[in-house]
């Protein structure tokens, strides 16, 4: 069992915040990557963040070898890969579809909690995780997503094994929050940018003709990306995974709340509904009611 200081409500609070920064960034990068290659939207600006970090970087101490090793798996499986693939998928589907992908991660990262840590699932945490699966099946059966395209189903669904056995790989790294960000962003760009070199054209030209109050946008999104996965490093790191993860469930709220106001974008019903279903999953996961103490409970029947 992990310890730590912080209280549920620090980490109720720490894990919303992260939510809606993140989910402010889906419609946002669908804005960006209407004017910038998608591929080179993503490298950018996780160039840019890694070099806003760097000050940082310098008055750290350098990670040893071994743990600069493990910065650049992560690199890849939180930033280049699912990022990456969910800037492509943007020319596909809208804002908000993609953000309620996202809402598989922390179901995947519960599970690999209980796997690789021992972490012990709670019965309505399990009744909400569930509640959630179904939420999602009205999702991904919504008219807005067609699951015989590839495409999307593998720019989709990728990202999401990716970036949750990344964040659980996060926890063998014994680095700060600040430091894990800042390098893996600079890391992460690399191939990133290479592959837009490669398969995308007009970026300079782009960025030339980029519209100047775009930029204050830019600006905002770099700074909620470096706070949310700084908030979220370090509660993964100090905190049990299935009791931070179900608040990251919220994320799409903000996303198609923030879709809404910025690319007019109306969700399906369904998709809607759905989740609906997957916000009240979020409530179950979070009652404090254990297994072992619900079966006590009918033992002394």
């Amino acid at each position: 069992m992990m310890q730590s200081n912080l209280k549920g409500r620090s980490v109720a609070f720490l894990s919303i915040l992260a939510a809606f920064m993140w989910g402010f960034n889906y419609p946002g990068v669908k804005i960006l990557i209407s004017h910038l290659p998608p591929l080179f939207t993503v490298g950018f600006r996780f160039l840019m963040m890694g070099l806003f970090l760097l000050p940082f970087l310098i008055h750290d101490t350098r990670p040893p070898k071994q743990d600069f090793l493990k910065i650049i798996i992560l690199s890849i499986l939180i930033y280049s890969i699912p990022i990456a693939m969910q800037g492509l998928a943007f020319q596909w589907l809208d804002a908000s579809i993609v953000a309620l992908s996202s809402q598989l991660d922390p179901i995947v990262m519960t599970f690999m909690g209980a796997i690789f840590y021992k972490e012990s699932l709670r019965l309505f945490q399990m009744l909400g995780l569930l509640l959630s699966f179904i939420g999602i099946y009205f999702v991904l059966k919504s008219p807005e997503i067609d699951m015989t395209d590839y495409k999307t189903t593998f720019c989709l669904g990728v990202p999401i094994l990716s970036w949750a056995g990344g964040m659980i790989f996060s926890r063998q790294i014994k680095l700060a929050g600040v430091t894990i960000t800042g390098y893996s962003m600079i890391i992460a760009s690399v191939p990133i940018l290479m592959s837009s070199y490669l398969f995308e054209s007009q970026q300079m030209i782009s960025i030339i003709n980029f519209p100047g109050h775009l930029w204050i946008l830019f600006m905002i999104m770099c700074i909620f990306s470096i706070s949310a996965n700084c908030i979220y490093t370090y509660l993964i790191k100090n905190v049990e995974v299935g009791e931070a993860v179900p608040y990251l469930l919220t994320l799409p709220i903000f996303s198609i709340i923030a879709s809404f106001f910025l690319l007019d974008e109306i969700l399906d019903p369904q998709a809607m509904f759905g989740g609906f279903l997957i916000l009240i999953g979020v409530l179950l996961s979070t009652t404090k009611i254990k297994v072992g103490t619900i079966s006590r409970l009918f033992a002394s029947k």
